[in-house]
């Protein structure tokens, strides 16, 4: 079995590197390998980077996948996501 919190180092490193694709290929492993919150941590560093639209797909990924978002979900849908994945509109 492969350890997650491993995978998740080795993927900051990756991505502090400029090497965003294999960071992503660890950051799946290590939610598969029972670290879904790790697919946040990615979001958050490309949230950082500039890169909202990654950012955006690993939340919905993380949410699909049961993890509580962070903050920073918030702050990109302050109104929630329906459903289907589009943001939800504000209640009235």
């Amino acid at each position: 079995m492969q350890d997650p919190y491993a995978l998740v180092s080795l993927a900051q490193s990756e991505e502090d590197a400029g090497h965003g694709a294999r960071a992503e290929t660890l950051i799946r492993q290590a939610a598969d390998a029972g670290l879904p919150v790790a697919l946040v941590w990615l979001a958050e560093w490309r949230s950082e980077a500039g890169d909202r639209e990654g950012a955006e797909a690993l939340l919905k990924d993380a949410a699909n996948a049961g993890t509580s978002l962070p903050p920073l979900a918030t702050s990109l849908w302050p109104h929630g996501l329906d459903a289907d994945g589009t943001p939800s509109a504000p209640w009235l």
